[in-house]
């Protein structure tokens, strides 16, 4: 490393400047301000002196191998043969040796002493070994002893580039050749004044009485001082840095604000971050160790801000050659109140062959509560904290796929554990005309320490003494899922079979409502210790070939169907006392068909054509009347009264979806329109035809055949596309019950070129009720609606309105790919895949700020969830986090806490998976209603604004909220940024950073802990 790259190291000698720093920043002329005039670099491009032209003799000994020419130039060379003096003066007199140049009036070389002495009003000296350093200009002369290797220079300047270009400047210099490093140099600066700012009048620079660098080591210098243009505002005694090139250990840069330094009031807590050590383990490998604290309240350290100490270790690892690569990170945090958590993250990716993967995202805390708590970043308030492990392999032609996840919840004991979760797949395998796909499937999923939606939260027994003695309930709940899917084709018949076995097991009491099969008057009710339901189907159809294939596609197929198709072939259940109790099949014959329909309209303005496609898919289904037996009825909580699961089948189904697409004219290139413009219309029109039909290669001869040319093909994008979930219609239903209808609930979904990321989804519940019994009630209830959709200056639908107006504007379609970015969830704080527990990104602020100059983007989320209102009677549980945290006062940090973990997980009654049998208490949860958003903004060429907000419309109060907005200046970039964090926490930053160096910044931080 050379003392001009070292120099820009040493600027870290700044890490704190005074609060008058804004106000002078105010005062500096803006970019491109014709006042402020940019200084020139003293770049090694440009000509310092021309050299004469050698004559033959010269070129002859130049040629010459196993010599080194040294070239010297002037107007007046004189050589003294008693002193060895060899001197030239001259504008300019040059000497060059090895690439090496020294320019200047007079120089003075002794060939006895090896001394070389250059003298001028400016010397300049090029080193093409610098190679990150312009020329060196001294003031006066430069004097440099060869056998020694040192010397002296008076006042010089010279730059350097490192990433951003550091001006230097300094009134005298002593160099000397470092003995104990074998290449190495010692080089002496005083009066040394350095800076990143390129104007003639800098707005900042550096300076430092004394400052000493050791190639290759170190920068140690001593009275340092920040000028913000002729004010000083910060002063250090001394500073050191290690100039050693690549990474190397040493201290992390502390983060904290001039608040912790000079406390504003006897309330305030002190916050201070990433103290500590990093570890440069190797070119592959790094460490490091760092310490963030938070004082303890005005009160002693208690209540919510009770204050903190966290340890962290973080560790990466990245092997190229191995194919590995990972992060581990933990972090320690112990509050003033006695409460402790340990969280730790494992990120790992290796790839042992081509086909053989291991991927591994590990995250885990011991106290959900202190890590939502003392948290300042949005997804580590309210996200869950997802763990996830995968392994792929082959095992002959097959593949078999590994893994598992776990789910904690912010606030929450509840866990959730899917593991293992088993996939393998065959491929096809071909035996002439026969193929066979199979594959196997099985997961295991828990939840344990159940906290929400119990009826009992405690278990009474009889006493030893005879009193009564009560115990916790430890809920939890199990489902197991075994599925093997064999499907056969032979020619273009094709067999499909499969068998699933699934089990769910209720670990906690809950009372149900028991009706008798036959006598619905007969009515108990119970309490159950514990709640199983094992279902294991067989399923078996044969399609034919197809008919019409291309156009209407007909595909008839006979299928061996259940009796009851709500239940598996064979159940047992609490019900039935744990009895196998099974059912019966019958044939059900069907045809389906799925044409496609295409119509082509003109376009108007820079549609050149519209094209509307429809895609419906029609199936029939008949099927006879089938037989269930009074002890299945009773296993599955259902009676015979009113049942409609075993009629005969007459149904129609209807799966739609439709596309409206555009072609957009192809756009003129410039050129080609400026060409255009001087032909009259008949010679234009002659012109484009000509073009369009043929065309000559390059280098092909006036004579040759020309080859046709392709017209420009115009944008297609995609104006609307709608999706419409199955709707069944069983003519044998609407006779026997009130409706024909099938499904419990249809869904509708949209997508658009128009709107990146666009997903909208409307969902309904058409019955009120169990639709297999004739009490359900056909009336659609909408049960969720969900809108997401970005957009920026450069999206299709601004470019679209753009050229109807005549404004011009490129119209992109956005590719596929994008569709992974939307939402999943409905819920904001159930969001959470990628969140870490531990590490750097778990202890950032997460605050998105904009730069200047990109334009505006803004993105829009919107989820509404409701549940259909539930008709009296039966045993029902409300939970509403209102009702349920009433017990803390609205406003306090105790409600708003209470409520979010309330909301974290879903209780126990709404778990989306497994089967639920009848009978069992109905949950009624609260509608849930979230928008949220993100907008940024350039105010002007430098300002620029960001917004991001989280709305919860049901309790009309932001669960987060942040705005930031960026000052870009000429050497600094100024912030301020506010952000509520969803937990209740609050914090304000301000701070200006010089961009030549983000770590040299005036910083003032300010959080708040509820």
């Amino acid at each position: 490393m050379s003392w001009r790259s070292a120099l820009l190291i040493s600027s870290l000698l700044c890490a704190l400047l005074s609060a008058a720093l804004p106000e002078v920043l105010q005062a500096q002329p803006p970019r491109g301000d014709p006042q402020s005039q940019q200084r020139e670099p003293l770049s090694r491009d440009r000509v310092l002196v021309e050299w004469a032209e050698p004559d033959s003799i010269m070129r002859e000994l130049v040629a010459r191998l196993g010599y080194r020419v040294v070239q010297y130039q002037g107007s007046t060379v004189r050589f003294d043969a008693g002193t060895r003096e060899l001197v030239m003066r001259g504008k300019p007199s040059a000497v060059q040796r090895d690439g090496t140049m020294l320019v200047g009036d007079t120089i003075v070389y002794n060939d006895s002493t090896e001394l070389v002495v250059a003298r001028g009003d400016t010397v300049f000296l090029r080193d093409p070994s610098q190679a990150d350093g312009d020329d060196f200009l001294a003031l006066g002369e430069i004097r440099y002893d060869l056998r020694a290797q040192e010397g002296t220079t008076g006042a010089f300047a010279t730059s350097v580039v490192s990433g951003d270009r550091l001006y230097v400047n300094a009134k005298s210099s002593t160099f000397f050749n470092d003995t104990t490093n074998v290449g190495g140099q010692r080089v002496f600066f005083h009066g040394a004044d350095f800076t990143y700012c390129d104007l003639e009048d800098p707005h900042f620079h550096f300076t430092a009485s004394d400052i000493k660098f050791v190639s290759n080591s170190v920068v140690v210098g001593r009275s340092a001082l920040l000028y913000l243009g002729e004010v000083p505002v910060f002063w250090l005694p001394f500073f050191f840095q290690d100039g050693r090139s690549g990474r190397r250990s040493g201290l992390l840069t502390p983060r904290f604000g001039v608040a912790e330094l000079f406390r504003n009031s006897a309330n305030y807590q002190r916050t201070v971050q990433n103290v500590g050590w990093f570890f440069a383990i190797s070119d592959f490998a790094d460490a490091q160790a760092s310490l963030d604290w938070r004082s303890g309240g005005a009160g002693g350290g208690g209540g919510f801000d009770a204050g903190w100490t966290r340890l962290n270790s973080d560790v990466r690892y990245k092997f190229l050659s191995r194919f590995i690569d990972g992060q581990a990170n933990m972090s320690y945090t112990s509050r003033a109140d006695g409460q402790k958590n340990t969280s730790v993250t494992w990120r790992h990716n290796q790839s042992f062959n081509k086909e053989t993967r291991l991927s591994a995202n590990v995250n885990f805390v011991t106290n959900t509560s202190v890590q939502r708590e003392t948290s300042f970043n949005n997804q580590g308030a309210v996200g869950t904290i997802v763990s996830q492990l995968n392994y792929q392999m082959p095992i002959g032609p097959a593949r078999i796929s590994v893994g598992g996840t776990r789910k904690q919840y912010p606030g929450r004991d509840q866990v959730e554990t899917n593991l293992p979760n088993l996939n393998l797949t065959m491929g096809t395998l071909a035996f002439g005309a026969l193929e066979w796909t199979p594959s196997v499937r099985f997961n295991q999923n828990r939840t344990d320490k159940i906290d929400q939606g119990l009826q009992f939260g405690s278990v009474f027994t009889p006493g030893r003494n005879g009193g009564v003695d009560s115990t916790m309930v430890n809920a939890s709940r199990s489902n197991t899922n075994f599925g093997f899917e064999t499907p056969i084709k032979i020619f273009d018949f094709q067999i499909g079979n499969s068998i699933s076995i699934t089990e769910r097991f209720d670990n906690y009491p809950e009372q149900r409502v028991v009706r008798d099969v036959n006598d619905t008057s007969i009515v108990s009710t119970r309490v159950f210790a514990q709640r199983f339901f094992t279902n294991i189907d067989w399923q078996t159809s044969f399609n034919l070939p197809r008919f019409f294939q291309g156009t209407w596609n007909l595909s008839p197929n006979v299928q061996l169907a259940n009796s009851d198709p709500s239940a598996g072939l064979i159940v047992r259940s609490e019900l039935s006392g744990g009895r196998y109790v099974s059912q019966g099949k019958r044939l059900v014959y069907g045809v389906s068909a799925a044409p496609t329909f295409n119509g082509i309209f003109p376009g108007v303005g820079p549609v050149e054509a519209f094209r509307h496609t429809i895609n419906p898919a029609v199936s029939y289904t008949l099927s006879p009347s089938a037989d269930v037996s009074d002890d299945f009825l009773q296993a599955t909580g259902r009676t015979r009264q009113g049942y409609l699961g075993a009629l005969p089948r007459n149904a129609l189904a209807l799966t739609f979806s439709t596309t409206l697409e555009a072609k957009l004219r192809p756009r003129e290139p410039e050129e080609r329109r400026g060409a255009d413009a001087g032909l009259d219309s008949e010679a234009a029109g002659d012109s484009l035809a000509s073009d369009s039909a043929a065309a000559l290669r390059p280098g092909d001869e006036p004579g040759a055949a020309p080859i046709a040319a392709k017209a420009p093909e115009g944008t297609k994008i995609r104006l609307l596309a709608l999706n419409f979930s199955s709707l069944s219609y069983d003519f044998i239903r609407a006779d026997t019950a009130a409706s024909g209808f099938v499904e419990r609930d249809f869904r509708i979904q949209a997508r658009t070129d128009l709107l990146p990321n666009l997903d909208f989804q409307l969902g309904y519940e058409l019955f009120q009720g169990d639709p297999i019994s004739d009490t359900a009630v056909f009336s659609p209830y909408r049960t969720e609606l969900g809108v997401n959709f970005s957009l920026d200056g450069k999206s299709s639908i601004v470019g679209f309105v753009s050229r109807l107006l005549g404004l011009g504007g490129n119209i992109e379609a956005p590719s596929e790919a994008d569709s992974a970015t939307r939402a999943s969830r409905s819920d904001f704080n159930q969001r959470g895949g990628g969140l870490s527990a531990a590490g750097s990104d778990a202890r950032s602020d997460g605050m998105f700020l904009s730069t200047p100059g990109q334009g505006w983007r803004a993105s829009v989320t919107y989820n509404s969830n409701r549940q259909r209102p539930l008709k009296p009677g039966g045993t029902q549980i409300a939970f509403n986090p209102a009702d349920f945290c009433g017990q803390f006062p609205l406003g306090t940090p105790a409600r708003v806490n209470c409520e979010l973990e309330a909301l974290s997980a879903p209780p126990a009654g709404f778990e989306p998976d497994g089967f639920t049998t009848p009978g069992g208490p109905q949950f009624v949860r609260p509608p849930s209603e979230n928008l949220s958003g993100n907008l940024s903004f350039g105010l002007t060429q430098n300002w620029s604004t960001s917004l991001s907000a989280m709305y919860d419309v049901t309790r009309r109060d932001f669960g987060s909220l942040q705005i930031g907005l960026n000052r870009e200046l000429h050497d600094w970039n100024a912030v301020f940024s506010f952000s509520r964090i969803p937990n209740g926490n609050f914090l304000f930053n301000f701070f200006i950073s010089l961009k030549a160096n983000s770590d040299i910044k005036f910083d003032y931080d300010r959080r708040s802990v509820r």
